[in-house]
């Protein structure tokens, strides 16, 4: 859940607003990042989300696999236009 909380806008928008610093260097103090407030769902919800990210997470890997193989079918069945 905590992960997939901190990949969205949310966290993004709270640190930019909190980030101190000029230019393109920016810091976040201690205190900053011991404030973020996560909100806090039933458990129950956060594991049903964890569980959807990590079943999106194995089919994206699984693809990536399946992407890597593509150049091996192809030798192997001599697939030409």
């Amino acid at each position: 859940y905590l992960n997939a909380l901190l990949h969205t806008h949310y966290p993004k928008k709270y640190f930019a607003c909190n980030a101190s610093g000029s230019g393109q260097r920016y810091a976040l103090s201690v205190e900053a990042l011991n404030s973020f407030p996560v909100p806090i769902i039933p458990l129950h919800e956060q594991k049903q989300i964890g569980e959807i990210f990590s079943a999106l997470d194995k089919k994206i890997e699984l693809n990536r696999q399946i992407n890597q193989n593509l150049p091996i079918l192809d030798r192997s069945y001599n697939y030409r236009s």
